[in-house]
């Protein structure tokens, strides 16, 4: 799942603020949402030694995917490339979605702007609450709102009701994503989602240390 950093498809592709693997394993019922934080350090095809994000700039999907696949070694089967409208839209035809927040989250640089307590997020507010940094933890602080929002999401939406109008979501999809899935695709991973249950749902992150950092005593 790739989350572009733009408003606007253009020639130029943008780079991947979001990157995040989905594994669901059917044979124990288990789904994992791993996140690949953007200024991981790896090995990209063609260019040396730069930050992970930098792979979708230089190759879009194509050679995210195989920078992906060669740092976690693992195959990748499908994908799913999202702008800034595009998730709005989809929350929004999800009818928004409920989070609880432990303290204030403002931030003017995303807009965000909520007390603690209980929300009902719209489109624009679940972007500008999972685009934030304004944390001490800032990139990572982010990673775990768009954890928390996936987790919720699924929760919340993950079931029968909301099963029978995937079609009406494809066609948001189709329209404000790139992806190689069709709907017989999503609707055999809904259902099989839908046997899991949102107890086995798992999120990690990968561990990650400022290597492009040279002076070690900050």
């Amino acid at each position: 799942i790739i989350g572009r950093d733009s408003r606007v498809v253009s020639s130029d592709p943008g780079r991947a603020d979001t990157i995040m693997l989905l594994y669901l394993n059917p044979g124990q019922k288990t789904a994992t949402l791993l996140s690949i934080p953007r200024d991981t350090l790896v090995d990209i095809e063609g260019h040396g030694q730069e930050k992970i994000n930098a792979a979708f700039a230089f190759g879009g999907e194509e050679l995210m995917i195989k920078t992906v696949s060669s740092f976690l070694n693992a195959k990748i089967n499908h994908f799913v490339t999202i702008d800034f409208d595009g998730f709005v839209k989809l929350i929004d035809a999800l009818g928004g979605v409920d989070i609880t927040i432990e303290r204030p989250l403002i931030d003017p640089k995303t807009g965000a702007n909520f007390s603690a307590g209980n929300h009902h997020l719209t489109g624009e507010q679940a972007l500008a609450y999972s685009r934030s940094r304004s944390t001490e933890l800032a990139d990572i602080g982010r990673i775990q709102r768009q954890q928390f929002l996936f987790s919720s999401l699924v929760q919340q939406k993950l079931n029968a009701q909301y099963l029978g109008k995937i079609p009406d979501y494809f066609n948001i999809l189709v329209e404000n994503t790139k992806t190689d899935l069709d709907l017989l695709t999503i609707l055999r991973y809904a259902k099989a989602g839908l046997s899991f249950g949102a107890d086995n749902f798992e999120t990690a992150i990968v561990p990650t240390h400022a290597d492009w950092i040279k002076d070690k005593t900050i």
